[in-house]
């Protein structure tokens, strides 16, 4: 059964009606994610990197974020955001592949996906989500139509931004991270792992903190989480404990202690029914 969850797919929860979200994030941890749903962020404020890997390549890079920048995550890449710092914020902007097809819009090729914006740009922007986020949920009609201008102006403003330098992941963190992401619930050991990707166990170590700003352990640990969340939400009727070991946790206390570490999966887990964990699930999937 795991074959099936090779790769985080998230479905996306769109109000009804609409056609897209808005809204400020980047105060959580998520794992590794795709979605159909083509994205953008905008950085308000602190420094952060994305760590993206494209699906049809195989290729793997890194993106520096400051306050400006512009990044767009498309539905073919993987993405996590790492190495927050503590003011960390961007809004997030999401829109469906409907929405973007009815716009004349030529979206990034796979790598020139991030640019810092000039100040007046950047405003503009952020007085346009402030203004679709202030919409009361009953008016789609001019939300949807404010959508499709807030993308057409961002995509217009990224244009105009000069590029910005994208490091490439080193092949041995590619593989590792795919490990980790296509089999989480296995015992990997960093020899193990190292083993499989070529290298040493220290130097693969300092490669993977350098470029996820995560160890192995901290990274396998975050897969495992959402394995067990995605897991208890598919098949409710299983016990905690049954799904902590399916996903690779030793006993429920390692998977407690692992929960405790993320407040956006741990506030609706416990106690919870069935129904609030799979949307706190979906709430923390759905802040990229």
């Amino acid at each position: 059964m795991f074959a099936k969850i090779e790769s985080f797919e998230e479905k996306l929860r769109l109000p009804d009606g609409r056609e897209g979200f808005v809204k400020e994030g980047g105060r959580g941890q998520h794992p590794m994610h795709r979605h159909r749903e083509p994205e953008f962020n905008l950085v308000l404020s602190g420094t952060a990197r994305y760590v993206l890997a494209e699906r049809q390549t195989g290729e793997s890079w890194v993106s520096a974020l400051a306050p400006g920048s512009l990044i767009w995550l498309l539905p073919s890449q993987d993405h996590i955001l790492v190495e927050k710092s503590s003011d960390y914020a961007h809004w997030v902007v999401v829109a469906t592949p409907a929405l973007l097809a009815r716009l004349p819009l030529s979206l990034p090729s796979t790598r020139e996906l991030c640019r810092p914006l000039s100040a007046s740009d950047q405003a503009r922007l952020v007085a346009l989500c402030t203004e679709l986020t202030a919409l009361p949920e009953s008016d789609s009609l001019t939300f949807n139509a404010g959508l499709g201008y807030l993308m057409a102006a961002a995509w217009s403003a990224f244009q105009r931004a000069p590029g910005s330098p994208t490091a490439l992941v080193h092949p041995a963190v590619a593989t590792a991270m795919r490990l980790l992401r296509e089999r989480p619930q296995e015992p990997w050991s960093v020899p193990e792992l190292a083993e499989r990707c070529g290298l040493s166990a220290p130097v693969l170590t300092r490669h993977f903190r350098e470029q996820t700003g995560l160890t192995l352990l901290e990274f396998r640990q975050q897969e495992r989480v959402r394995l067990a969340l995605e897991l208890q939400a598919l098949a409710p009727s299983r016990t905690r404990l049954e799904v902590a070991l399916e996903a690779g946790f030793g006993s429920y206390a390692s998977f407690h202690r692992a929960l405790e570490r993320d407040p956006l999966y741990l506030r609706q887990w416990l106690g919870g029914t069935p129904k609030t964990r799979l949307k706190a699930v979906e709430k923390a999937k759905g802040l990229a």
